[in-house]
């Protein structure tokens, strides 16, 4: 527990790279998958561009953590991970509600470059509870300007 957050204390944008061991240490450390997780997406920056095909592979995780954290951290790429957003607006489906919430964040931080998944949110907010429902508004109005 105390490498775990040494490890959060320590990591920042210049770790990008370790995305990949980031997310195999949230899939395969239980002990530690929080602070791992936490340490990628403060690791994330739109510097991390590179990660983004990572990322979005790690929607797909049968792991709901790796995918919660996987979102997040494509939101902390914002804009520039643009060609994670239809694996994002997938993940708007997943059945963990963390999930779709991390989803819709990260895509309302890609404003914009996120349009294409507007329909995609829009089905999303038909059922949704209140706090998911505000989060998919607040992408929607992110999103549209």
């Amino acid at each position: 527990m105390a490498a775990g957050g040494f490890l959060f204390q320590l990591i920042g944008p210049e770790s990008s790279h370790l995305a990949p061991k980031l997310l195999d240490c949230v899939s395969n450390k239980p002990e530690v998958k929080h602070y791992c997780g936490q340490a990628l997406v403060k690791a994330m920056s739109p510097r991390a561009a590179a990660q983004a095909g990572k990322l979005a592979a790690a929607l797909k995780d049968n792991n709901p953590d790796v995918r919660l954290y996987a979102a997040a951290a494509l939101g902390q790429v914002g804009p520039h991970a643009a060609s994670a957003v239809p694996a994002l607006g997938k993940a708007l489906e997943d059945p963990e509600v963390a999930v779709r919430a991390a989803a819709a964040d990260a895509l309302a931080k890609m404003g914009a470059n996120a349009k294409s998944a507007v329909p995609a949110l829009r089905q999303a907010a038909f059922g949704a509870n209140p706090e998911l429902k505000r989060r998919i508004e607040t992408a929607l109005q992110e999103i549209n300007g």
